[in-house]
């Protein structure tokens, strides 16, 4: 699975040969920009509504996406120090995450 932020028709039509090989590497494309007032529809896997998934192998299909509400992907750890997370979190882990600050998430240090 890869995410890019730009879009499929761009990659596509890319120039680089790296790109091509990565594309080619690929099963699942995450392709387009965040777009922060399309935020996600707690459906996982993308940031906003406006990401496109392209299926580029047989591994899956848009039937992956039934998936989505069982397990949506939120990793946060720490090194003592500092404390950083990625993923998209569905609607509800969104109220546990957001108290800590604007700064969690970013990898700034803790208080």
């Amino acid at each position: 699975m890869t995410y890019s932020g730009y879009n499929w028709r761009y990659l596509r039509r890319s120039a680089l040969a790296e790109v091509h090989a990565l594309i080619a590497a690929t099963d699942l494309l995450i392709a387009g920009p965040f777009v922060a007032s399309l935020p996600t529809d707690g459906r996982g896997w993308h940031g906003s509504t406006n990401q496109e998934f392209v299926f580029l192998s047989d591994r899956y299909d848009d039937s992956i996406r039934s998936q989505f509400d069982e397990a949506p992907v939120v990793e946060i750890w720490t090194d003592g120090r500092v404390a950083d997370w990625s993923g998209i979190p569905g609607a509800a882990p969104l109220p546990i995450i957001a108290p800590r600050g604007p700064a969690w998430g970013r990898g700034d240090e803790l208080p």
